[in-house]
């Protein structure tokens, strides 16, 4: 029987299953500690805004990313607790 990290990982996998959340994990990679708003992440990513949010949601929903309410502005940036598990297994 699949442990709760094992349950874990595999919706980490799931969740990045997809090029473009692979995509978008990639440019949140980049500048962890930075805030990307929604429109910088459209910008970047070429995506439009439907899309976008669609696969930011999922991202969220296994909480590889964290959503920030600034004013207006909603910031995304990765969330390193719940990469910390995969990169245990993977000895990164």
């Amino acid at each position: 029987m699949p442990d709760l990290q094992s349950n874990h990982l595999a919706r980490i996998d799931f969740a990045l299953g997809h090029p473009r959340r692979v995509a978008l994990f990639t440019l949140l990679r980049n500048k962890p500690l930075a805030g990307h708003s929604l429109a910088q992440l459209e910008l970047q990513s070429g995506l439009a805004r439907g899309a976008l949010i669609h696969h930011l949601r999922k991202m969220e929903e296994v909480s590889l990313i964290r959503r920030q309410q600034k004013g207006a502005r909603t910031e995304y940036r990765l969330d390193g607790s719940a990469l910390a598990p995969l990169y245990a297994m993977i000895g990164a």
